[in-house]
């Protein structure tokens, strides 16, 4: 249930933070994900499940609290078990009319089969934090690959870079189309962009293995 509170007042607190700065035009947010470690939860400022819902996107979470600005409307917790990926929860904000409040909700069953998902369909890169630094986390169909601390400012951008190249490779026309829009921002540098959590490099970048994912879906 603390877990369930914290979802709910990060929203909260997102929402007064907007109305501090006059909900600026333009501002995009996003509520981290959550990644179990070894006894630790990073905060995962990258959107692993985007893969899913962009392939998906009939499935895409949808929740009644809504935040101005907000591009993800869920919650996905993790936690990695003999380095194996698993996927726990996706909550989202609903209003129960017998509360009469806004309460979270784990809708993970009416996407999978099960409470408890094995992400061996996915190859990714996740980006986290626990309030001590970066740390990167590599997964090879599921299974952590290497993980590593980015302490550096410049090595954290050396990182990013090496995405951005194949992000570039993979899909030039996406790719050009988003450096147009944010340069129209102001923004000049590309990486900056991924810094920003502007566009999700690592969730774009992503493998999936189409049967293994089908396989443990209920409805698609």
């Amino acid at each position: 249930m603390r877990k369930e509170n914290n979802y709910i007042m990060q929203k909260l607190l997102v929402v007064l933070l907007l109305f501090a700065t006059h909900l600026v035009k333009g501002l995009e947010v996003t509520i981290p994900d959550i990644l179990n470690y070894n006894g630790k939860a990073y905060s995962v400022t990258s959107d692993p499940l985007a893969v899913l819902f962009d392939t998906y996107p009939s499935l895409k979470p949808k929740e009644d609290l809504v935040i101005f600005g907000e591009e993800k409307h869920y919650e996905a917790e993790f936690v990695i078990v003999q380095e194996q990926l698993y996927l726990t929860a996706i909550r989202v904000i609903k209003y129960d009319s017998l509360q009469g409040n806004f309460i979270p909700v784990n809708i993970i069953r009416e996407i999978f089969s099960c409470d408890t998902v094995d992400m061996s369909w996915l190859t990714i890169t996740m980006v986290s934090n626990d309030g001590s630094g970066t740390r990167i986390f590599n997964f090879n169909s599921g299974k952590l690959d290497s993980t590593k601390w980015l302490r550096y400012y410049g090595d954290y951008l050396s990182y990013l870079d090496k995405y951005t190249q194949e992000f570039k490779a993979k899909d030039r026309i996406t790719y050009d189309s988003l450096d147009k829009l944010y340069k129209s921002r102001g923004i000049k540098d590309f990486k900056n962009v991924v810094e920003l959590n502007f566009i999700n490099i690592f969730a774009i970048c992503a493998k999936v293995n189409t049967a293994l994912l089908e396989a443990v879906m209920v409805n698609y």
